[in-house]
């Protein structure tokens, strides 16, 4: 039997919960139709309150919704998520345990922004999981949603209607622009499964997106698909540049701690000095490399004038100029790469990632 919709392919919450053991990814959720089951959507990129908006164009009645992040300590428990969630939700892991099934986690715990906990599940369901899991997801591997005996949608022809999609979004987005990011994301989600051969996967995306489109009643006729054809490279361009700015940060925040650590006996004082000039030192970093890149490249994607799109992408090969300088000029990335504490390779990273979006942006 096909699992219940609750607001994304269970193959999806697998392979973003894999990524969660690396950094936490942003996350949505929230109650359906079924109040058994919980609604959720996670995302690796955009923020926490447009995956609830995304969660919300997936299944239009969602109600109680609350948005954060959900991480994984692979170390600790790697069955155990940890959703940090924007305000309190009572009763919601168990139902999150069952939304989960089948995706290796089966241990839900809920904390509010300040770490305090509200919610924890474990129950029958971790005890159960291998019987209910083999019951449940027989025949894993086949796409989901596809009945015994039943063939996959043809790949081929759902390449042909969502492209017949896009080229209706694009208008829509010129003439609606609010809601680039759940069109954008719901086309993002389908393109992603036909890729990866998850042809039912692909076909509820499909519908999901074409029910988002037809929410917002009949778009006009299309006047520009180059959109559509550039949205791809575009599209991996900003998220690659977002995931370096996050590690990035991470590397950054990395070495804060382990400068405070090293320092840790002495007076409050000189460690409060101290903390205070390495932030002061490093802030022209994320400052620098912000992102203005991806804000260029998300709007290109979306873009059905021609001569508005190249402006976009002239602006995002400038601001690729600019952090180029920024890495190149100066000794403030070498000195973090070569600080006695943590082994860093920001400059490596930085310079690999930039030198192919500039060839990959034009």
């Amino acid at each position: 039997m096909a699992d219940p919709d609750t607001g994304m392919p269970k193959a999806d919450m697998k392979r973003l919960l894999n990524m969660a053991k690396k950094d936490p990814v942003s996350c949505a959720i929230g109650l359906g139709s079924d109040t058994k089951l919980a609604l959720l959507m996670l995302d690796r990129s955009k923020a926490p309150r447009a995956v609830s908006t995304l969660l919300t164009a997936a299944i239009p009645g969602a109600k109680n919704l609350r948005w954060g992040t959900a991480a994984v300590d692979a170390d600790a428990d790697p069955k155990l998520v940890k959703l940090t969630l924007n305000s309190s939700i009572s009763g919601m892991a168990s139902k999150v345990v069952k939304t989960l099934r089948g995706t290796g986690i089966t241990k839900v715990v809920i904390v509010l922004e300040d770490g305090t906990e509200i919610d924890r599940h474990a129950g029958e369901e971790a005890e159960e999981e291998g019987g209910q899991q083999e019951n449940e997801h027989e025949g894993e591997g086949k796409p989901q949603g596809t009945q015994p005996g039943e063939a996959p949608p043809d790949l081929g022809q759902l390449h042909l209607a969502l492209t017949e999609l896009v080229k209706r979004m694009m208008p829509v987005i010129a003439a609606e622009p609010a809601r680039k990011d759940v069109l954008a994301g719901l086309a993002g989600r389908a393109q992603t499964h036909i890729k990866a051969g998850n042809a039912a996967d692909a076909a509820a995306a499909i519908g999901q997106l074409k029910q988002a489109l037809e929410a917002g009643g009949a778009p006009p006729p299309p006047t520009d698909t180059a959109a559509a054809a550039s949205a791809e490279t575009y599209d991996k361009s900003w998220q690659a540049w977002l995931a370096v700015r996050r590690k990035i940060e991470t590397d950054l925040e990395k070495l804060r701690v382990q400068i405070v650590a090293t320092y840790q006996d002495q007076p409050d004082n000189i460690r409060a000095e101290l903390e205070t000039s390495y932030r002061t030192k490093t802030a022209p970093v994320l400052a620098t490399l912000d992102e203005s890149l991806a804000n260029r490249l998300k709007d290109a994607i979306q873009e059905t004038d021609p001569a508005r799109r190249q402006a976009l992408v002239a602006a995002a090969q400038e601001a690729i100029a600019r952090y180029q300088a920024f890495a190149t000029q100066g000794s403030l990335i070498a000195d973090l790469d070569g600080n006695p504490f943590v082994p860093l390779t920001i400059g490596a990273v930085l310079g690999a990632t930039l030198k192919t979006l500039a060839a990959a942006v034009r």
